[in-house]
């Protein structure tokens, strides 16, 4: 489906294009024991226009062991106050013997964001923290929160009808006018979520509702929720849209970069070859610019910094570093390339969904993109110890801003993940024998073996 297209307001794709991915038979699985049971989760999504929001929450659950005491006794929220404001509207705990306590103000602090110190150009992340009182094996928490949206790029999400707890009942709504086009659909295994739809002319409203579902085992390394799960993914807007916006943004700060252009000219004219000139120029960014921040994505778009900003601060996080990067090659006389990639496999099952459904906030590493000598490189995802031409997100999907088409990110000749292993046996005529194992790596694991060696002081390199 092309996303211009305003044939209907909904993708409905609940057990077609994602029973493949995640087929089965809720009832087959083993059961998983919860530490506390969600009784009621009510959410209302108000969407005002295609960047501003207000999210108005409430839940009811109840403790069942000691591993929910301590989950359930902090209540937190992450926000960033450039475009987010956050609210906690109540909070009640009703003891297992019915005495309600009510949370005081002095039990609710807001606390810096872990990253905020480390860089203080960008506006710094909050989280609202909230003691809940008397909270113990039985009782019951009652909370209700409100999150508002301001000027944020895109609007998107999951919403989760299976939690790591048991759920009794769950309900999402969502409200939109009738002039912004809203895309969703329904993941997981059929039956779980119920849908109701009424796209008016004037007034759009969703509602979701689950009932009785059974927890999830905690896992590590899981695909994108919408893969496996029960849930509703939504996106409000225009995909081509926010594309667009953002290839222009990145694309202005990187022309403000008269300082990383001598410095790119100085590195280049040393440089025997344009690969050698390449390799020098990623060296020094990655020397130069530590990561540090925020996703691009957490904030607004007129938050990227110019490229001299980002050198004379030494610090950017990826969106930024990839814009001096794209400055330096433009200087250098190459012709670079912004490249949003995922960490999203190149699979059927996914690329399926892709493809008809705009998913912006799976693509948030921005790469730089060049030709040279009839080879392509990504630049921003390697540093100075990898080998040009290799890129951990080989095989993964991204998105090129330039003319906002899907592609596969693929490393360069002989630089994919690999390792190859050659034995030799030596025979000699009295039955003794010499074993010679012989390890070359590649890519990914060539670049790993580099900088460990690399950093490894000389005697214990010796001893090695």
């Amino acid at each position: 489906m092309d996303y211009d297209e305003r044939k209907a307001p909904v993708l409905a794709t609940s057990g077609t294009a994602l029973a493949k991915v995640a087929e089965k038979d809720a009832s087959a699985d083993p059961g998983v024991e919860s530490n506390a049971r969600i009784v009621e989760s009510r959410k209302e999504l108000d969407i005002k226009d295609p960047h501003t929001e207000v999210l108005k929450a409430k839940y009811v659950k109840q403790v069942l062991d000691y591993s929910g005491k301590k989950n359930e006794a902090e209540f937190k929220i992450a926000y960033n106050p450039a475009c987010e404001e956050a609210k906690l509207v109540s909070a009640v705990v009703v003891s297992k013997a019915g005495q309600r306590q009510e949370i005081s103000t002095n039990e609710i602090n807001v606390m810096d964001a872990g990253w905020n110190a480390s860089a203080k150009r960008y506006t710094g992340g909050k989280i609202l923290v909230a003691n809940l009182p008397g909270v113990d094996i039985g009782s019951t928490i009652e909370v209700e929160y409100q999150i508002t949206t301001r000027g944020k790029a895109f609007l998107s999400g999951f919403e989760s009808f299976q939690t790591l707890d048991d759920l009794d009942r769950k309900t999402f709504r969502l409200t939109a006018p009738g002039d912004v086009r809203v895309q969703t659909f329904v993941s997981g295994p059929a039956g779980i979520v119920k849908q109701q739809t009424n796209p008016a002319p004037r007034a759009q409203v969703f509602q979701w509702q689950a009932e009785n579902v059974k927890a999830l085992p905690a896992e590590a390394q899981l695909p994108p929720e919408w893969v496996y799960m029960a849930g509703v993914e939504y996106f409000a807007g225009d995909l081509k849209s926010y594309l667009k916006e953002l290839n222009e943004a990145m694309l202005d700060r990187s022309r403000k970069g008269s300082k990383a252009a001598v410095n790119a000219r100085k590195l280049a004219s040393q440089a025997k070859t344009k690969k050698e000139a390449v390799k020098a120029i990623r060296d020094f960014v990655a020397q130069s610019i530590r990561v540090a921040g925020p996703s691009f994505t957490e904030l607004p778009l007129n938050e990227l910094s110019v490229a001299d900003t980002t050198l004379s601060d030494g610090y950017g996080h990826l969106a930024d570093r990839a814009i001096l990067l794209h400055s330096m090659l433009a200087a250098a006389g190459f012709q670079p390339e912004f490249v949003l990639a995922s960490g999203l496999p190149a699979i059927e099952g996914i690329t399926n969904v892709t493809a008809s459904f705009p998913l912006p906030q799976n693509f948030q590493s921005p790469l730089v993109r060049i030709a040279v000598e009839d080879e392509t490189y990504y630049l921003n995802d390697t540093d100075q110890y990898a080998r040009l031409g290799s890129t951990p997100n080989d095989g993964h999907l991204a998105i090129a801003l330039s003319d906002q088409a899907f592609e596969v990110v693929r490393a360069a000749r002989d630089c994919r993940d690999k390792t190859e292993t050659v034995y030799t046996l030596s025979l000699t005529d009295n039955g003794k024998t010499r074993v010679g194992i012989s390890r070359q790596y590649y890519g990914g694991s060539y670049n790993t073996k580099n900088h460990y060696f690399s950093e490894l002081p000389p005697e214990e390199r010796k001893r090695f």
